[in-house]
């Protein structure tokens, strides 16, 4: 719908230059509502986003609660590093490329990782990260 209005105020401008001819007056005029068209929807979304978006919690401190987490499932500095990567989203194989570790060394630290946390699966080990940021 709002494209559709600068289309309008596109080719108005466009026939009333073709049969006036005063650009020096209408230039300016065309430019503030051209752009200004722009601005609703633009405080349309901040404010739809402001009344309906909820941020995720955040840590107050990630690294503090990282090694707390590292401290009672007694997790070893490569493995908190593919745990972060873990909580990121990235796949095995994104790991392995951003750490540079062979595919199977991340499948060998995420066995180890599940079992000394006893978590059966990826979101049940963000999940339990996150029961450490929140203390």
């Amino acid at each position: 719908i709002f494209g559709s209005i600068n289309l309008v105020i596109y080719l108005t401008f466009v026939i009333l230059y073709y049969e006036t001819q005063y650009l020096p007056t209408l230039l300016p005029v065309f430019i503030l509502i051209f752009f200004g068209a722009n601005f609703p929807p633009v405080f349309y979304w901040k404010t739809y986003l402001n009344k309906h978006y909820i941020p995720a919690p955040v840590a107050k401190d990630l690294n503090e609660a990282m090694k707390q987490f590292a401290e009672k499932y007694e997790i070893s500095k490569r493995e908190e590093e593919v745990i972060q990567q873990i909580c990121i989203g990235k796949s095995n194989k994104e790991i392995s490329e951003a750490l540079f570790i062979s595919l199977q060394t991340v499948k060998d630290h995420v066995y180890r990782i599940f079992i000394k946390t006893g978590v059966k699966n990826r979101v049940q080990l963000t999940n339990l990260i996150r029961t450490f940021q929140s203390n």
